[in-house]
């Protein structure tokens, strides 16, 4: 999570020492009022760099991702006002760069429910990336933010054979007029060359 907004790079462009998924870390520090997003990432990849003593590069590297397309019959979701800079502010989070992340929530064990609000469609692509266990690229052409719910059976050993609830991928497109095409296409990574799993200390 660190590296994803300190740089910013979405999971799935990491390239580093599997511990990143699983040791997690506790940061204490102050910023002065006013710290704008820039200056919040510059403090991230500093941090990054002296205490853990970071080294990486890019590349560019053949993957296979989604594209998240219109369907045929356009978007079914709710557009709606995007938040004010001063409501962005408020939350503190969101003005530096952290997005609002939709609630996803586990129903009857197999069925996932995911509930957005003022949710622009890269945002919906990043959890639909997470739900299919790969990049999905926003494609559609939409600019505006929207409000929704998606809700899908993933595989798993106590789902039902012909559950009423469809998968992820029927899902996107019934319910919120959107598709994914499989696509193969160059992506940057960032490619973690040294990466010390104990940071410095204070």
């Amino acid at each position: 999570m660190i590296f994803r907004i300190a740089y910013p790079v979405e999971r799935y462009q990491i390239i580093g020492p599997e511990w990143m998924g699983t040791q997690e870390f506790d940061i204490v520090a102050k910023m002065a009022q006013g710290t704008t997003r820039d200056q919040f990432r510059a403090m991230l990849q500093n941090l990054l760099a002296e205490r853990f003593q970071l080294t990486f590069h890019h590349e560019l590297r053949d993957s296979d991702v989604f594209e998240l397309l219109t369907g045929r019959n356009g978007p079914k979701m709710s557009e709606t006002e995007p938040d004010s800079p001063e409501e962005e502010a408020s939350s503190g989070w969101t003005a530096l760069g952290i997005p609002k992340v939709p609630m996803i929530q586990m129903l009857r064990g197999y069925v996932v429910r995911i509930t957005g609000v003022k949710q622009p469609i890269g945002g919906l692509a990043t959890i639909l990336g997470n739900q299919v266990h790969r990049p999905v690229l926003d494609r559609t052409g939409l600019k505006g933010s929207y409000s929704f719910t998606l809700e899908f059976t993933v595989e798993r050993p106590d789902t039902p054979v012909g559950a009423a609830v469809p998968d992820v991928f029927s899902a996107v497109e019934e319910q919120l007029g959107l598709r994914l095409k499989p696509h193969r296409t160059p992506m940057d990574v960032l490619v973690i060359d040294h990466l010390d799993k104990s940071p410095t200390a204070n």
